[in-house]
């Protein structure tokens, strides 16, 4: 039908249990459960290698727009750096001269080490195909700092498997050694500049906590509810770690925010006036810390192939997103493939929520529906606007206040043949209780999907993959 628009209907923290079930209630939701009855439906997974993430993460806020958009071609550092050991050439010249600079002046080489669940497993192989040149130049010592918490989600307690499969690659090399553990958190650009002293200190002085079982501290932090991303900096074993003339190597996978931690490392005379400071410390990183930076890097961040922006202009459609203010910028950016230009094929609606989030929201979207151009129209709804972890009632508001807005654009769109497909990019887990009663939410698995549009019938296999990973491609395909 010329002039029909397709409403693309994203509730971003809205999912399912296993078996399609609700257990916040299926009073919250009765248009959800209505469309999900009528007309075609299924289940997606939002989770696992089908997505492009790794075995056991599952989707969240950005991890589920980079997978929307490249069609669960995520990772991209990871897999170009994948690629570079299979051919042999991973080992460029700016690792070699970090390496050279600690073998010349008979100091330590220190490896900072991302770990969670946003990385591949076989980031352990290219640490061991570094660790390898070390021990072939004959460094002699290697210390690994390990920075826990890079989760597809905050909160997760796993670093622990994860510490143990990096002891084992380390195991194989005699002059390396896992030397210090901390949490992200405690080493960001937003960390209080105490904090990063005080990591500094243990770093320079051995003076600190130390934990040769380290598991065990891991049991007593995660008992007392601390997540990866909050635990505090401790020793594996005493000993001072940064000295002069020392060369430091960073696996980083993303823009990493330790720019301030690093600038105290090169200049600790910014806080601490003594002259007993190590100084002329070298440091390289796999990849730019940030946007802009001075430091030597090996390689630059490859730009996906297959982004959204580059499917609607092959078949020659354009869309509108709409999204509030402080996250239209960042999912215009994946959509567009993490490019500075601006797609002509990608309308970006920036809406400043005053008071009523989803009743603006709506508003914003019939306004587009009833007067906009364009013939596919995205519209991301947070379920998890100003929700604070536990608050229960404020997430079973937030659901409700959805489900009516999914209601009023059903009931304009469905009667002037408009196009509604409503489905999540990600969903949440939760542990709560409701009426005294303790249970556990995971919509992190699974989302619905659903298509309201008489052209598909309620058993339509129309989607590809049974995953987020083909929602981007079945809208093409409706599209056509």
């Amino acid at each position: 039908m010329e002039g029909r628009k397709t409403i693309l209907f994203l509730a971003n923290g809205f999912g399912m249990e296993a078996k399609n079930s609700y257990s916040l209630g299926d009073d919250l939701i009765p248009t959800v459960m209505k469309l999900s009855q009528e007309y075609m439906f299924t289940g997606l997974s939002a989770g696992g290698t089908e997505c492009g993430f790794t075995k056991n993460q599952v989707s969240a806020y950005k991890t589920g727009y980079s997978c929307f958009s490249s069609g669960g071609y995520i990772d991209l550092a990871v897999r170009s750096m994948d690629k570079r050991i299979m051919e042999n050439n991973f080992i460029d010249q700016n690792m070699i001269n970090s390496i050279d600079f600690a073998v010349k002046n008979k100091s330590k080489m220190h490896v900072f080490f991302m770990i969670g669940d946003k990385f591949s497993y076989t980031t352990g192989d290219q640490l061991k195909a570094f660790l390898a040149k070390c021990s072939e130049m004959k460094v002699k010592e290697v210390c690994i700092h390990l920075f826990v918490g890079y989760n597809s989600e905050r909160g997760l307690k796993t670093a622990k498997e994860s510490i143990k499969a990096v002891t084992r690659s380390v195991s194989e090399f005699e002059n390396a050694h896992i030397s210090l553990i901390v949490g992200v958190d405690q080493v960001s650009d937003s960390t209080p500049v105490v904090n990063l002293s005080k990591i500094y200190k243990i770093a320079t002085t051995s003076i600190g906590e130390t934990w040769p079982d380290w598991q065990e501290l891991f049991e007593m932090r995660y008992k007392n509810g601390v997540p990866d991303e909050q635990i505090s900096p401790f020793l594996v074993k005493r000993q001072v770690l940064f000295e002069s003339n020392d060369s430091i190597f960073i696996f980083n996978y993303e823009p990493m925010p330790i720019t301030r931690y690093l600038s105290i490392i090169v200049n600790p005379k910014q806080l601490f006036n003594i002259d007993t400071n190590p100084t002329n410390i070298k440091i390289t990183s796999l990849l730019p810390i940030q946007e802009k930076t001075t430091l030597a890097h090996c390689y630059e961040y490859d730009m996906p192939d297959k982004y959204f922006t580059k499917d609607l202009e092959a078949l020659n459609k354009k869309a509108t997103l709409i999204a509030d203010s402080s996250r239209a910028g960042f999912i215009n950016s994946v959509l567009n493939g993490n490019r500075n230009e601006i797609s002509p094929f990608l309308n970006t609606k920036s809406v400043k929520i005053n008071n009523d989030y989803f009743a603006e929201m709506t508003q914003v979207l019939l306004n587009e529906i009833q007067n906009g151009q364009d013939e596919l129209i995205i519209v991301d709804y947070n379920l998890m606007n100003d929700y604070k972890k536990g608050d229960i009632e404020k997430l079973k508001f937030n659901f409700g206040q959805m489900d009516k807005a999914l209601r009023k654009i059903y009931e304009y769109t469905y009667p002037n043949h408009q196009r509604l497909i409503f489905t999540s990019l990600y969903g949440i887990k939760e542990d709560a209780a409701i009426d005294e009663e303790k249970i556990s939410i995971d919509y992190a698995n699974r989302v619905p999907f659903i298509v309201v549009d008489d052209e598909y019938t309620r058993n339509t296999a129309l989607i590809q993959g049974g995953s987020i990973a083909g929602i981007s491609q079945t809208i093409l395909y409706i599209l056509g």
